[in-house]
């Protein structure tokens, strides 16, 4: 109140993690963020609006999947050493420019600073790992995302990345020529057998 006639340039204090998005660009130029106005005389100007939106963060881990069920069981160790990255332009790849972060020695990554809005977040495979969740649990990589929508100031709650490590099976055979149930020195082993996995326990090669 109590203006002489004139014009004005109105703007506001900044605060901490605070960004302006009206007036302005609404990409968080606070040079922006101002109101200027001519009075004459006895007017009251139609009434302006400053909003503004606070930084967002998301919070999350990694571990090895030992069993790789899909959930994080007791005793199952963090993995550190992972990239997570922000897919911004969904092509399961982490590209140039795009956000990254590398998970610490507890499985721990953060993004901070973030723009409210909606987000990919990804990992980046490492050889003879596969994901395990989030996804489909069948190893699928390009399931292996989390898409959040975030608003002024918030804490997304923590995400879990899990992943399992392919597993070896080796052995051999032998041609027990006394039958003992022993490999014995000197017994041949025997070339040309089938192996097989079992899937359905019925002893047979299906």
């Amino acid at each position: 109140t109590g203006l002489k006639p004139g014009t004005y340039t109105f703007r506001e204090v900044q605060q901490a993690n605070w960004h302006c998005s009206t007036p302005g660009n609404n990409a968080g130029n606070e040079d922006d963020c101002e109101f200027t106005e001519t009075f004459i005389s006895g007017e009251t100007s139609p009434e302006n609006v400053f909003g503004n939106w606070k930084e967002a963060k998301k919070v999350g881990h990694k571990f090895n999947d030992l069993n790789a069920n899909g959930v994080e069981n007791a005793g199952e160790p963090r993995l550190q050493g992972w990239t997570i990255y922000i897919d911004a332009n969904a092509n399961n790849a982490l590209d140039a420019g795009e956000t990254s972060t590398t998970t610490d020695a507890n499985g721990h990554f953060e993004f901070t600073g973030l723009k409210p809005g909606t987000y990919t977040f990804r990992e980046v495979q490492q050889a003879n790992w596969h994901c395990s969740t989030p996804g489909n649990n069948a190893g699928n990589e390009d399931d292996c995302e989390f898409t959040e929508t975030f608003i002024s100031g918030e804490t997304s709650p923590e995400n879990v990345f899990g992943n399992w490590k392919e597993a070896k099976k080796v052995g051999h055979k032998f041609n027990d020529l006394n039958a003992n149930g022993v490999e014995n020195a000197g017994e041949p082993r025997l070339q040309g057998w089938t192996i097989y996995i079992d899937a359905n326990a019925n002893n047979a090669l299906d």
